[in-house]
């Protein structure tokens, strides 16, 4: 069965400029692009008018921004992109069981299980450009490990104040590289996330969640030079991506993934450490990952 690369990468050409000397953070980029503090016009990121801070005050929190961002832009490069190891050949790993239900789902890169055992119900002739891994076998179980160094990778990598973003929904947001956060769950709603790579092919983006991450019938779209392969889903407990989304990055969920019917992720990985990644009619692909 043929495999359709389904996210598609458009690359453009843009600018960055510097933040105006009057000390707010958030501006936008020529193209629109926007910190997150700034989508309703807010430069503090917080709902809060920075129009009543003075003296002393104001200018500890812009200290404290600045070196925020400088975090930020010192994380977000080539030498720090996070590592994959053995688990970069898998695009669906589990710790307990992979299990599928239907006859049209596509995965292109290695299915693998350890310390489980199970591979239920795959399509003939799946995964393509990949074999099956179970169990005790050498390169699960390696996979397994290095996906746990990854996980612990993500979750520690610090996370600049401005890029906290819990209780907000992160359809219609245009990010930059660098580390963002929640401290619960996260939700991508209906709508298109935007992942603007800033003209730089090594750009990367982490999203650490503590808990739930929920994907709606949504798009995630990395523009201006970059590649979805350098996103990476840190998920507290277990991540769903709900019918016919347009996902895209590395799923890394403590708990389990589940993809439900026509759910994407391409390019991309569904990578569960402890239990279990089902499947309904999905593709999942490694195809366009180096």
């Amino acid at each position: 069965m043929p495999c359709c690369v389904l996210l598609a990468i458009a690359c453009g050409g843009s600018d960055y400029v510097d933040p105006p000397v009057d000390g707010t953070l958030d501006g936008a980029l020529p193209d629109g692009t926007v910190r997150p503090g700034d989508r309703d016009g807010d430069p503090s990121g917080d709902g809060a008018s920075g129009d009543g801070a003075s003296g002393d005050a104001a200018g500890d929190a812009t200290d404290a921004r600045v070196d925020g961002d400088a975090k930020l832009d010192a994380d977000a490069n080539a030498s720090n992109v996070p590592v994959l190891g053995g688990a970069k050949t898998f695009a669906v790993l589990a710790g307990s069981t992979v299990t599928n239900d239907g006859v049209g789902t596509v995965i292109v890169g290695n299915v693998g299980v350890s310390p489980g055992l199970a591979v239920t119900d795959l399509p003939p002739g799946q995964p393509t450009m990949g074999t099956v891994h179970v169990g005790n076998d050498g390169v699960a179980v390696q996979a397994q490990l290095d996906l746990t160094k990854l996980y612990n990778d993500l979750k520690g990598r610090p996370c600049p104040a401005a890029n906290v973003l819990t209780g907000q929904d992160l359809a219609g947001m245009t990010l930059l590289p660098g580390v963002y956060c929640f401290a619960s769950s996260a939700a991508l709603g209906v709508g298109t996330l935007t992942l603007n790579a800033n003209n730089d092919p090594n750009a990367f983006w982490i999203f650490q969640i503590d808990s739930t991450l929920d994907v709606a019938a949504s798009t995630v779209t990395v523009i201006n030079g970059g590649t979805a392969c350098n996103v990476f889903w840190q998920v507290g407990s277990s991540a769903t991506v709900l019918d016919n989304a347009l996902f895209a990055g590395n799923i890394v969920a403590l708990s389990s993934i589940t993809l439900n019917t026509g759910a994407k992720v391409s390019p991309g990985r569904a990578l569960a450490r402890d239990a279990a990644v089902t499947m309904l009619n999905n593709q999942v692909s490694t195809l366009l990952c180096p």
